[in-house]
């Protein structure tokens, strides 16, 4: 949902998040073009009419993304083989892809006990804890240090919504605790280097919202800069 948002905010974005790289790019150079000639007074009608054709093509590929989201597939890469916790100890290995509402889940199976379990990658518990914090100080600051006298209802509804938030990062850290990366068995030099750097994966995803609101404020400061500099007001 969130990469969908991002292609309606600025199409290319979404489609680089859904590892999309050539046509993320090509849409983000249509969008920046369309920009500029939106700024100009001569060329308006033309950007955006690219504009138009560059949003409809960014929504087709976030259509065509959404509906095969929740297709389970073979993986496409070697992923770091799992302990299981039972008796035997057996390992556990991904056997599909697919993705849910938000987030990409892959289905690990032990090879002992037929025992199967879904998987969230770290960077993306990240990701959704970094937004959920963020949501949860927004509704603070609106409903609680801006007025005066907030209702106890307020309170009562931060502190849900952040134990809500609590529980639902717990559930999905909860797996990589309960069925760890093996370092008995690994499929392949890329997914030994994989199974390093646990922290900094979800550090990096708990920093990726910022970057990307860094992002979107940077490109309207640009935009800013080029409207009023180089397409002043006569």
């Amino acid at each position: 949902m969130i990469k969908i948002l991002c292609n309606l905010i600025i199409p290319g974005l979404g489609s680089l998040l859904m590892k999309k790289p050539v046509t993320g790019l090509v849409q983000l150079l249509m969008f920046l073009v369309a920009a500029l000639l939106t700024l100009s007074v001569f060329l308006t009608f033309l950007g955006l009419l690219l504009w138009a054709i560059d949003l409809i093509w960014a929504l087709t590929v976030s259509i065509s993304w959404w509906r095969g989201r929740n297709r389970a597939q073979p993986p496409k890469k070697k992923l770091p083989v799992r302990q299981c916790d039972c008796e035997n100890n057996g390992c556990m290995t991904a056997i599909s892809h697919r993705w849910d509402l938000y987030n990409a889940v892959t289905r690990y199976k032990c090879v002992s006990c037929d025992e199967e379990v879904d998987i969230i990658p770290l960077h993306q518990v990240g990701y959704i804890l970094t937004v959920g914090l963020l949501f949860v100080a927004m509704v603070s600051y609106f409903y609680i240090w801006n007025p005066q006298n907030p209702s106890i209802w307020v309170y009562v509804l931060v502190v849900v919504l952040g134990l809500f938030q609590a529980a639902m990062t717990f559930a999905q850290l909860a797996p990589h605790f309960l069925y760890p990366i093996s370092g008995r068995e690994v499929d392949s030099p890329e997914a030994r280097s994989n199974s390093k750097g646990v922290v900094a994966t979800f550090l990096y995803g708990m920093a990726l919202p910022p970057l990307l609101m860094t992002l979107l404020f940077g490109v309207a400061l640009l935009l800013g800069y080029v409207h009023d500099f180089y397409f002043p007001k006569s």
